[in-house]
Order: C-alpha cells, then sequence, then structure tokens
C-alpha cells in the first residue's frame, strides 16, 4: 500500500447556486477519501443562501467565498483558483460540480497520471486536463467526453443522434474535450492558460479551454475504468435563462477564431489515426 500523502497539493473549487445540501454530501464523500489529507477547498455561494458549515469537521481546509452578485462558470472557479486556502502546497486545481458524488478516491489515480503523463501519448504531449468517466446514479455512462461541437453535430443532437465517445473499454483516451463538471489540471498549466474565458457566462468555457489546450500543444485525457457520479440537473432543458445563456456562448464559440482553429486541428488528428 503506497503511502498517504500529508500535504494539500489537490486544490478543489466547488461553486454552489442554492445547492447546500448537495455540497454537504459531496464534502462528506470528500472527507472519507485515502486522499483526503491531500485536499483544499475553495467553496464559493454565488447567491445568497443558508448553510451550516463548521470547517474543522472536515480533514482539509476549506476557504469561502460568497458573492454579492452571480458571477459566471468561469470566473467563478478563475477567482476560486485565486484564492486556495494554502497555495504553496498546491499543485494541482480540480473543477468540480456540487452535484458529483464520490465513490472511489480518483484524485490519487489522476495525479499520479499526469506525473506518468509521458508514456500515453503518441507523440508526446503533457496532459493539460484529465477527468474519469462520468456515471449517473443508476451507473449509466454520460457524455462527459466528446466531439469538438459543431453546428452540424448539434443538429444532429437534436435529432436524437447522441453518441458517446468511441474508446476501447478501461484503455485511455484522448478526446476532443471534457464536460466541466469534473476536471482536473496541474495548477501551473491552467495560471498558464490564464484559466475559463470569462467572456462566456456560463456553457462552453470548458470546450473553450480544452481547445486552447489542445492549440497550445496540450491533449485531454479520459481515465474510464476510474468513474464519478453525477446527478445532471439539465437547467438550460427547463429555464430559460439558461437556455438563453446556452445558446449565446454557442454562438460566441461557432464565430470565435479559436473555434477555426481548433476543428482544423481535430480534422488533421483524426487523419493522423
Amino acid at each position: 500500500m503506497k503511502p498517504i500523502i500529508n500535504k494539500a497539493d489537490i486544490h478543489l473549487s466547488i461553486i454552489s447556486h442554492g445547492q447546500w445540501s448537495m455540497i454537504t454530501d459531496l464534502l462528506v464523500d470528500l472527507s472519507q477519501l485515502n486522499s483526503a489529507t491531500r485536499l483544499q477547498i475553495t467553496l464559493t455561494f454565488n447567491i445568497k443562501e443558508s448553510f451550516c458549515l463548521e470547517p474543522s469537521a472536515f480533514p482539509f481546509p476549506i476557504h469561502i467565498i460568497k458573492n454579492n452578485h452571480a458571477k459566471g462558470f468561469g470566473e467563478n472557479h478563475n477567482i476560486a483558483f485565486q484564492h486556495p486556502p494554502d497555495s504553496q502546497q498546491r499543485q494541482y486545481f480540480a473543477v468540480i460540480n456540487p452535484d458529483i458524488r464520490m465513490t472511489e478516491d480518483v484524485f490519487s489515480i489522476l495525479s499520479e497520471l499526469m506525473t506518468q503523463d509521458n508514456t500515453l501519448n503518441k507523440p508526446q504531449k503533457p496532459i493539460g486536463v484529465i477527468t474519469s468517466a462520468i456515471k449517473n446514479s443508476q451507473g449509466l455512462l454520460e457524455d462527459g467526453a466528446r466531439e469538438l461541437p459543431t453546428p452540424w453535430r448539434i443538429v444532429k443532437k437534436l435529432l436524437g443522434q447522441k453518441k458517446h465517445w468511441h474508446h476501447k473499454e478501461h484503455e485511455i483516451y484522448q478526446p476532443d474535450w471534457i464536460a466541466g463538471m469534473f476536471m482536473l489540471f496541474r495548477a501551473n498549466d491552467f495560471a498558464t492558460m490564464q484559466g475559463f474565458k470569462t467572456t462566456y457566462f456560463l456553457y462552453y468555457e470548458d470546450v473553450e479551454l480544452c481547445s486552447r489546450l489542445w492549440l497550445s500543444g496540450f491533449c485531454i485525457v479520459v481515465k474510464p475504468d476510474i468513474a464519478v457520479v453525477h446527478n445532471a440537473q439539465r437547467s438550460s432543458h427547463r429555464k430559460l435563462n439558461y437556455l438563453r445563456w446556452h445558446l449565446t456562448s454557442m454562438a460566441q464559440f461557432f464565430l470565435s477564431s479559436t473555434y477555426r482553429k481548433v476543428k482544423k486541428f481535430h480534422q488533421h488528428r483524426i487523419l493522423q489515426k
């Protein structure tokens, strides 16, 4: 058995939008991991809500941010990145949704892979961001790893033609992008990329950052034989504001130079396979 590392080298950013009950469950999950002593958490309350938190009850430090007004997904995580409980110890930075549940110690496995990433890629590219498989509460795989969105692929999705990224079972693979519900970066790399682009208020900031990582010489990696559980909220399917943000972000991405460049990049990547 490997010794437990007693340093807070993995910084988690969790944003609450009136989701305190979910976050309490997540904090309990995190406190039960073997890597719990490696964690430090920045918890941001994006809207006013009641909560009762005793940080000393957990095996990791927690820094709390209370916003005076609601901020976007990327801006919140970028601000959280600037306010870790212990910046000296931090080596990794993770973005994690409140509705994620942890049933296995994915942080130890994923962070170790990031230190061995030269063996994962041909040609060799450093891992820019990594994740596990994402499953729903019934144990079914969610589409957390995806092809680059294009207008035509959006139309096919609306017509019900959904598909998961094709990969061999239990074999590490490299999709075009991974969803922002659970992402692990090296802290230095996240800083180098200047985090998420804050002109995206909600949606597509994960696509955009993964695209910039590919264009900057990194790769995107999924380890499918470990998993976290995601109880999806799908707010954009129910609330007009969320749908408006989704459509606005989609249009912004498709009109960007990043989209044009990364589309050509992935077309070339497919030809090289």
